[in-house]
């Protein structure tokens, strides 16, 4: 019983590899056998641009494919599990009217379904392509090292700051509150009007709250002084 199940298996697989093979090969006689002997004539095709219905309609998709392809993809890696097949794709595209050829990486998902009830005979019945915006950038020579290099380098420090920032502010909001508070209190009058500055960069760091000492005001000297010369004034009072 293992035994024929190992072959059953192994006949699949090896079915699998070969619809696979024909159905992104550049054959398109090959593709349309594929098409319409393992796809459903309902069956829907959809990636993150496009979602068609109808065997016809897929058949173009695929005529589309084939023109804009320098090469047959190649498969990286193929999972089955009887109802779905994932396979890993590398796809070689020409851009119309530039000299350069892009290698997309993608994912080429079969969903599988019985046409019979208990018939165990499968065909696809939704053929999902999918593929990121990470891939097509990173497929672009100059795009790929200013988005890898810089790009996510830059957004990924100053989502950390921020995190740093949340982390901080969190933790220690109300002790640095309260010892701002503090120190203000003990302060003279003129100390509230002060200018309270505030450092992005040891903010992003710490975010600690970094407060100046009191700013000497013209307003205040002149009133020092008179009391100075009042005081003085009296003593010499005193003397005569």
């Amino acid at each position: 019983m293992d035994a024929d199940q190992d072959l059953l298996q192994h006949n699949q697989h090896h079915l699998l590899h070969k619809i696979l093979s024909d159905l992104l090969s550049a054959d398109e006689v090959a593709q349309r056998r594929v098409l319409d002997k393992y796809y459903l004539p309902n069956a829907k095709l959809t990636s993150p641009l496009i979602s068609v219905e109808g065997i016809e309609n897929i058949k173009s998709i695929f005529k589309l494919r084939s023109t804009l392809s320098v090469k047959p993809p190649t498969i990286t890696t193929k999972i089955f599990d009887y109802w779905t097949c994932a396979v890993h794709l590398t796809n070689y595209i020409k851009i119309p009217f530039i000299p350069l050829v892009l290698s997309i990486p993608s994912w080429m998902i079969l969903h599988f379904q019985e046409t019979d009830l208990d018939s165990r005979l499968l065909k696809v019945c939704w053929h999902e392509d999918s593929w990121t915006i990470e891939g097509i950038l990173q497929s672009l020579p100059i795009v790929s090292t200013l988005y890898s290099g810089i790009i996510r380098a830059t957004i990924g420090r100053l989502f950390s700051g921020t995190g740093r920032l949340l982390q901080s502010a969190s933790g220690g909001a109300i002790s640095h509150s309260y010892d701002v508070r503090q120190r203000i209190s003990h302060r003279p009058r003129g100390g509230l009007f002060r200018t309270i500055l505030i450092r992005w960069s040891d903010f992003l760091e710490r975010g600690k709250l970094y407060i100046p000492r009191p700013i000497d005001h013209p307003r205040y000297n002149r009133r020092h002084r008179k009391n100075q010369l009042l005081l003085l004034h009296c003593d010499q009072t005193l003397k005569l």
